[in-house]
């Protein structure tokens, strides 16, 4: 008689039972990973947030960078630079149909800000290229040696990890960090730090791939 072996991948009792817990496993895993990530976001750039307040708590930066993106960062960088007077402003990714004159007239009457201190970038259209627009912005102009970065708290990590990558080793300028307190109690927040968790991963691998500094 002729005896029916199993076929090579076909799982036994006890082998359906412990397949599912495996998976459950592999799980859990990958959700604590990504909730690590997301704290190290959070925290990080908070605490960066604080050190470059304590940093000019009494002395002005040079430049004050604002990234664009969510709403909030362009009025936060103006509230900034009011106590930064002597500082210039860089605010890059701007929307081509708008201009010194559009941008800080939704402050007027709130505060005051010098026009002939903005200078705006039309060319950026994500994180990288606006660290790129910024670290050509102070390569031209030598004067700038120590540069605030304006962008939402959950953004300045990635902000921060490519600008060192990208930055060249001769330059000098010292780069510092703020960002817009974000209310995680609205889901529209909880959604962007989950996003802004796979981008940041993303752009890790792409900046382990990245040929040298700009």
């Amino acid at each position: 008689m002729l005896r029916k072996d199993k076929p090579p991948f076909e799982l036994g009792p006890e082998q359906e039972k412990k397949w599912p817990k495996a998976l459950w496993m592999v799980f859990l895993v990958l959700i604590f990973f990504y909730f690590i990530v997301l704290t190290n976001i959070l925290y990080s750039s908070r605490q960066e947030s604080a050190r470059s307040k304590n940093i000019f708590f009494k002395k002005s930066p040079d430049l004050i960078a604002i990234f664009t993106g969510h709403h909030g960062r362009i009025p936060y960088g103006f509230e900034v630079a009011q106590t930064h007077e002597d500082a210039a402003i860089f605010i890059t990714g701007v929307y081509n149909k708008n201009s010194v004159e559009t941008l800080t007239k939704s402050i007027q009457g709130q505060m005051s800000i010098n026009q002939e201190q903005v200078t705006i970038d039309y060319f950026a259209k994500n994180t990288i290229e606006n660290v790129i627009e910024t670290l050509r912005l102070v390569e031209k102009e030598s004067l700038y040696k120590s540069v605030l970065i304006i962008s939402h708290d959950y953004h300045l990590n990635r902000i921060r990890m490519i600008t060192r990558k990208l930055k060249s080793k001769k330059m000098t300028t010292k780069f510092y960090f703020e960002g817009v307190k974000s209310d995680f109690s609205k889901l529209s927040n909880i959604k962007r730090l989950l996003v802004e968790s796979v981008k940041t991963i993303r752009s890790w691998v792409l900046l382990s791939l990245w040929p040298k500094s700009i």
